[in-house]
């Protein structure tokens, strides 16, 4: 999305990375017994079947995870499932010592996975067994973490249902493991920030039976009476000119494990109740603002003449253009525009009109001409809303908007002084007034017309989407 549309955290497993996943063709050498489909030898710069020894632009591990609460420490025990929808899993749990956490939780910690493609829904109370390295996100790196693991099992000792890593430990996945890295291939590498060589290579995956693994490839493995799809990363990458100054190369041994069919698993768990002080559970719907050739956060209350859509991988981004902008430099043609999640507007026809009100990139609403009804929205905001804040809300959106703390949601990182993070509550209107939770979704009245409302939350940071219906 653009600037402002959406919480700000890195992922534990790709904080900073600019990383390039390899693909390459089978071959290798397998040793007898093993299956593989790999042909030997070591080809310096080709592979077999005359495919190059590229590593093209794809994430692995495709799972990726960040946690809220303290920093640090392993986590090994149960975990209670607090939210799950089409994008995102979150799982509570709390350490019980120094060595879980880093430091004493009095509040859970919370796992938010996401990148498993489906995401699997699981019921809200769903009891798992978590393993987590590290139990609470590291201090932010452009390199990010050396290493890293998650793994989620139906219970202690159970069976796994999926997990990632980041260099495993040998006993991460088991019943599976991973060794006899061998090299496959080498090339020439590079990316918008490096070029040198890549080595890629190969890895043997031991489940009922052994599969060799090429860096890039998914191949299917059975263990444990389950079979598992699981994707490799296995390469290493020598730089010799590097471009940019927080450039690492992403590289080394990363799997991604997941059991082919989660669902009779994910039905077999126990489930009892939720946490004292869970996240919606909504399937979150974003509207996004971007006011391009013009200073940050150069306010605009004016007409503004619907131009195109803009092509975008996951959101419909239409793009409108103002009439007088103050502060536009002489020659530049600023462009206001919003991106919304698929299905939230309708795409104008050229040269419709309409009106555009924002005052920073923090607060953006789009009208019907002439100021007329609202139709889209985005505010990101600090909670509670002071005074100021709360007046130029009302006066932008024509409504009142109250931030209100709902519960204690997890503590914060004592090596900074964070506070504990509160999970909010927005109320609309100041008489019998409609309530909006963090990841949760209302239908909210304004002037008379209904609006869908969506709301994420992190730290004091809100985000709210608002879309006519």
């Amino acid at each position: 999305m653009p600037d402002g549309s959406g919480p700000d955290g890195a992922d534990a497993s790709d904080a900073g990375t600019r990383d390039q996943a390899a693909e390459v063709a089978s071959e290798g050498g397998p040793d007898a017994g093993v299956d593989s489909g790999l042909d030997s030898g070591l080809d310096s710069g080709q592979e077999a079947g005359g495919n190059a020894c590229s590593t093209p632009d794809v994430q692995i591990p495709g799972l990726r995870v960040d946690t809220i609460g303290p920093p640090g420490g392993t986590y090994e025990g149960p975990a209670i499932v607090e939210r799950s929808s089409a994008t995102e899993l979150v799982m509570a749990f709390t350490p019980t010592d120094a060595r879980d956490a880093g430091a004493t939780s009095a509040l859970p910690l919370h796992a938010r996975i996401h990148g498993l493609s489906p995401m699997p829904a699981f019921p809200l109370g769903a009891r798992v067994w978590l393993s987590k390295s590290p139990a609470g996100d590291p201090p932010f790196s452009f390199f990010g973490p050396a290493s890293w693991s998650i793994a989620v099992r139906d219970k202690q000792g159970g069976r796994l249902l999926f997990g990632a890593a980041k260099e495993p430990a040998k006993a991460a996945f088991a019943p599976l493991s991973f060794d006899n890295v061998r090299a496959v291939c080498s090339g020439a590498y590079s990316d918008s920030c490096a070029s040198g060589s890549v080595t890629h290579s190969s890895v043997e995956v031991h489940g009922d039976t052994a599969v060799v693994i090429t860096d890039g490839q998914t191949r299917a493995v059975r263990a444990g009476g389950v079979d598992y799809d699981v994707t490799v990363m296995a390469r290493d990458i020598t730089t010799t000119n590097v471009r940019c100054a927080d450039y690492y190369a992403y590289d080394g041994l990363a799997v991604d494990v997941r059991a082919r069919d989660l669902g009779p698993l994910v039905a077999g768990l126990e489930v009892g109740a939720p946490i004292a002080c869970p996240r919606g559970n909504e399937d979150l719907k974003e509207v996004g603002f971007s006011f391009y050739e013009v200073p940050l956060s150069t306010p605009y209350d004016g007409r503004a003449f619907y131009l195109k859509r803009r092509p975008d991988t996951a959101y419909e981004c239409f793009q409108f253009k103002p009439v007088g902008v103050m502060g536009a430099a002489p020659g530049d043609t600023p462009v206001l525009e919003f991106c919304t999640s698929p299905g939230l507007f309708r795409e104008p026809t050229p040269n419709q009109e309409f009106w555009v009100t924002t005052t920073s990139f923090r607060l953006a609403a789009l009208r019907g001409p002439n100021r007329g009804s609202l139709l889209l929205a985005f505010v990101y905001a600090d909670a509670p809303l002071d005074a100021p804040t709360s007046a130029q809300l009302e006066s932008v959106l024509g409504v009142h908007l109250e931030a209100r703390e709902l519960c204690r949601y997890a503590d914060g990182d004592p090596t900074r002084g964070a506070p504990v993070s509160p999970l909010w509550e927005l109320a609309f209107g100041r008489t019998s007034p409609v309530a909006l939770r963090t990841d949760g979704h209302a239908v909210v009245p304004i002037a008379g017309k209904d609006y869908d409302a969506w709301m994420w939350a992190q730290g004091p940071s809100l985000g709210l989407s608002l879309a006519a219906r």
